[in-house]
């Protein structure tokens, strides 16, 4: 009986030795970030659609411009207007072109039937067009809050 627990003592003293003799991996500090934004509840996978607001009032009550980094969210993420003024990022996944700093100031009705998913945005053609042709008319994007 004494013999098998210093048996067993030993082995787990040499597991530990092992495992905190072993490398630890490398990572950037945007690599890190970039992941735990990816795996917390801040991720929102989605079409993303452009409009011509023209300067007329958003569902935020300010003028919006063609060319204004604003945009309009589904109903399914609206929240009753909580969201306006608030930052987002948003990324092309197709050829990873990002723009920061587009601001919450619409809701977009038709976003959410689409696909009925509740991520899907419609930004201002001049945010749309930094992110691939208008031409393309629909993206496949990740967007995130930035504040």
């Amino acid at each position: 009986m004494f013999v098998s627990q210093v048996l067993s003592l030993f082995t787990l003293f040499l597991s530990v030795i092992v495992v905190s003799a072993s490398p630890v991996p490398s990572f950037s500090n945007a690599t890190i970030v970039d992941d735990l934004i990816a795996r917390g509840t801040g991720e929102h996978n989605g079409i993303a659609s452009y409009y011509y607001p023209g300067g007329g009032y958003g569902a935020c009550g300010t003028r919006i411009q063609n060319g204004d980094k604003a945009v309009a969210l589904s109903t399914g993420e609206w929240q009753n207007g909580a969201l306006c003024g608030k930052s987002i990022r948003v990324t092309n996944k197709a050829n990873g072109r990002t723009v920061t700093g587009v601001i919450v100031r619409d809701l977009c009705p038709g976003c959410q039937p689409r696909d009925n998913n509740k991520n899907n945005v419609d930004l201002t053609s001049g945010v749309f067009g930094q992110l691939d042709s208008l031409s393309k008319g629909l993206l496949d994007v990740v967007w995130y809050f930035e504040d």
